[in-house]
């Protein structure tokens, strides 16, 4: 898990957590640490999955920083 005091390292723990993803789709969602919480983008096929993306940050992190899930579902 990352603390609070260490916001250089938020964005790589998270995008190493997605990138051992099962999901494909969660693989590619774009996560940037910005103003104090995490910025989940990128479209995915399910409320599942967007779910699992927030869920995979979230165990990646403290649970002291905010996450902003803007994932789109699109089931096209």
């Amino acid at each position: 898990m990352v603390s609070a005091l260490q916001p250089e390292l938020v964005e790589t723990k998270v995008v190493a957590a997605m990138r051992r993803a099962a999901y494909p789709q969660i693989q590619r969602v774009e996560c940037e640490y910005r103003d104090g919480s995490l910025l989940l983008r990128g479209r995915v096929a399910s409320f599942y999955l967007k779910q699992m993306a927030q869920s995979i940050a979230g165990q990646a992190i403290s649970a002291a920083i905010p996450i902003d899930n803007q994932l789109v579902v699109s089931l096209s």
